[in-house]
């Protein structure tokens, strides 16, 4: 987390012996998206030390009130965001993360009452990535390997770009096509979501998707279709290399230019995900965030947001 922190150690002494956690204190909480996941509530807390000493057993966040005394244990762990907590006085805490202090391999193995966000995950190859984990989307968790909200990052990139990944973790970006490859080597679930500038949403799920190494210019395989999205727009481009402007591998030889932007390009396209993020008027665009027939009366429908999640198959 990119907010500001510190590490908040407790000990106390019982007829048990030495006791002690270690919590990390956390700021911009919206305590609000947490009201389910309440566990115990304490009314007569003395102190955030002895708040914090009745989370344990699953309890991953803490909150204590001074000013009425009251603790709050939570079966879920904190995410910040933009939002301010409700209240200035209450101090928020996370437990600190055992679990993940040994490498872990994908999203699959992280804790489900842990928050979406970043985690570092090790390879078999003994190579370490950052990933965006999204635990709370259903059959999930999942790695979400491309995320849109909106324009203020440029897709219209270069093979270096995508292939080693750019943007930002918490807003728009591709985590590259380096990463997909090694995590898609086996069989693999790839979900992709989207939202008209209308509001409209829908989903397509591919029951087996794999992207191969870069000398095949990570070629992609994708199929098994599913989900309430109008029209597979990903069955067009099955096998096809990836393109870039800069590397040129559609059937045309001019794609990437012509849909100003970098994707599994035929000759060209029925899915544009990493084109020009361009608002929709009612008029289909060619070069925009495009899946085909979203709309089934429309060809080429700009899209206000996606995203493409994928994990392993029967995790």
């Amino acid at each position: 987390m990119d907010v500001s922190m510190f590490v908040f150690i407790y000990i106390t002494c019982s007829a048990q012996g030495l006791m002690m956690s270690s919590f990390t204190r956390v700021f911009n909480v919206s305590l609000t998206d947490y009201v389910n996941h309440v566990f115990v509530v304490d009314q007569n807390s003395l102190s955030s030390i002895k708040c914090a000493a009745m989370c344990k057993i699953d309890c991953y966040s803490v909150t204590y009130d001074p000013d009425n005394k009251e603790c709050k244990t939570y079966t879920r762990e904190f995410n910040t965001n933009v939002k301010p907590t409700e209240s200035p006085v209450i101090k928020m805490f996370v437990k600190k993360r055992p679990d993940l202090l040994n490498d872990i391999a994908d999203c699959s193995e992280v804790n489900p009452a842990y928050t979406s966000g970043i985690y570092t995950i090790k390879l078999t190859s003994g190579l370490s990535y950052n990933v965006y984990c999204d635990m709370d989307t259903e059959e999930g968790p999942w790695t979400v390997i491309q995320n849109r909200q909106d324009g203020q990052e440029d897709f219209f990139r270069n093979w270096a770009d995508y292939k080693n990944g750019f943007g930002d973790w918490k807003g728009n970006f591709w985590s590259g096509l380096e990463i997909i490859h090694l995590l898609t080597q086996r069989t693999s679930v790839l979900r992709i979501e989207l939202v008209s500038w209308y509001g409209d949403v829908a989903y397509a799920q591919y029951s087996s998707f794999r992207i191969a190494n870069e000398s095949t210019e990570y070629q992609i395989s994708v199929s098994g279709f599913s989900g309430n999205a109008s029209y597979d727009a990903m069955a067009f481009h099955n096998g096809l290399p990836f393109t870039t402007y800069d590397n040129e591998n559609s059937f045309t030889g001019r794609c990437a230019e012509d849909a100003s932007g970098a994707w599994w390009y035929k000759g060209c396209l029925d899915s544009n995900l990493n084109g020009l993020y361009i608002q929709d008027t009612g008029v289909d665009i060619y070069q925009s965030m495009v899946w085909c027939k979203f709309y089934s009366d429309r060809d080429y429908v700009p899209m206000m947001k996606t995203r493409m999640l994928v994990k392993l198959s029967g995790v």
